[in-house]
């Protein structure tokens, strides 16, 4: 049964957790033979704590466990760290072709056709901007595709900064002063002055980085409970993606550009080779902002394939053109919808990288 389990779990992370199991056992033993007094005490609170850790954060079982209970009634983005988490913990895919980094808007086009494709295969967080793309760099070239794919528009460089969710990310602790200076020299002064910190606390204390878990369950168990003054949390409420969409207008693409130059780069220097796909979103949820935006964005597009020659990109204009009724919401596409868009994008990429040349003529007019 033992042996079952293990083979259904990565077989790095499978050694480290016999590892630490093996530890755990051997530190008992020799603190009831060989300490006394307030020595084994200490020593026996200190292993007992390294145990529920183990048991809360270090197996594949309670990540799952945590992902079932919830599932549709925790914020987006933190069930999706919980998934990721729990994949990590898994055998990694192998001869990746194709693996599809970004937002909720890549999961749904993607997730149909990964589905039945084994070289295509998704990393998605919802909400994922390129300030998350710099932050889980590691994790993402861990899973050694030979290319990564990106949905991104206008509407992902003018995302908002999300403090609560960088901090998140599983950088490795050696890399944290790194990737903070990085990410903090993107952002404009102050943005996250803690970010070092946070990081640093969240490799050293799973307990701080995955918090939200527990209030999470705690919040869960509340609504079962029918106690007053709990909801459920997360929204549903269309007009609330399309005042989120509209408002990015507002925002300068400025600082998710810097930060997804540094992606590209550290990809450049895996041997991991990029295809940036023109992002779509509901043409009803279109503005004046927007478009002046979208203008903006085929600059910045020019400007990125000069700085990266090899990044293949993928225009608009050369994929099926999509239609309000194609998507769900504000900027999500309907199951089939993506489905087809994704065939078309495999299939465009496959010609463009076949062809050895990284993208067609990108008009830079305003």
């Amino acid at each position: 049964m033992l042996a079952q389990l293990f083979s259904l779990i990565d077989p790095g992370f499978a050694l480290l957790l016999l590892a630490e199991l093996i530890a755990l056992g051997l530190g008992f033993w020799l603190a009831r033979r060989w300490l006394r007094g307030p020595w084994r005490s200490a020593a026996i609170v200190v292993l007992a704590i390294l145990a529920v850790r183990i048991a809360l954060f270090g197996n594949p079982l309670a990540w799952g466990a945590y992902y079932v209970a919830l599932q549709g009634h925790a914020d987006w983005r933190q069930t999706d760290i919980i998934a990721q988490r729990f994949r990590s913990m898994l055998p990694a895919p192998r001869n990746t072709e194709f693996l599809a980094v970004g937002s909720s808007q890549t999961h749904a086009i993607y997730r149909g056709l990964s589905r039945e494709r084994e070289e295509l295969r998704l990393f998605s967080l919802a909400g994922m901007t390129p300030m998350d793309m710099a932050l889980y760099q590691d994790r993402i070239i861990a899973l050694r595709p030979a290319q990564v794919l990106l949905y991104i528009s206008e509407f992902d460089l003018a995302a908002e900064l999300r403090p609560e969710w960088a901090r998140l990310a599983p950088v490795p602790l050696h890399r944290i002063p790194e990737r903070a200076a990085v990410v903090q020299d993107a952002l404009p002064s102050g943005s996250l002055p803690d970010l070092r910190r946070d990081l640093l606390l969240g490799a050293l204390l799973p307990e701080y980085r995955y918090n939200f878990v527990f209030r999470g369950l705690l919040n869960r168990a509340a609504q079962l409970a029918h106690l007053p003054g709990f909801g459920p949390g997360r929204s549903a409420d269309d007009a609330v993606n399309y005042a989120a969409l509209r408002a990015r207008g507002q925002h300068s693409m400025q600082s998710q550009g810097q930060l997804l130059d540094v992606f590209l780069r550290s990809l450049e220097q895996a041997g991991i080779g990029a295809v940036l796909v023109e992002g779509q979103y509901n043409p009803k949820g279109e503005t004046p902002d927007l478009r002046r935006q979208n203008a903006a964005f085929g600059q910045y597009l020019a400007a990125l394939q000069r700085q990266h020659p090899k990044l293949a990109v993928i225009r608009r204009e050369e994929l099926p053109q999509l239609t309000s009724a194609d998507f769900s919401d504000a900027y999500h596409l309907s199951p089939e919808a993506g489905y087809r868009l994704a065939e078309a994008v495999l299939r465009t990429a496959r010609q463009r990288l076949g062809q050895g040349r990284a993208m067609t003529r990108l008009d830079t007019s305003p």
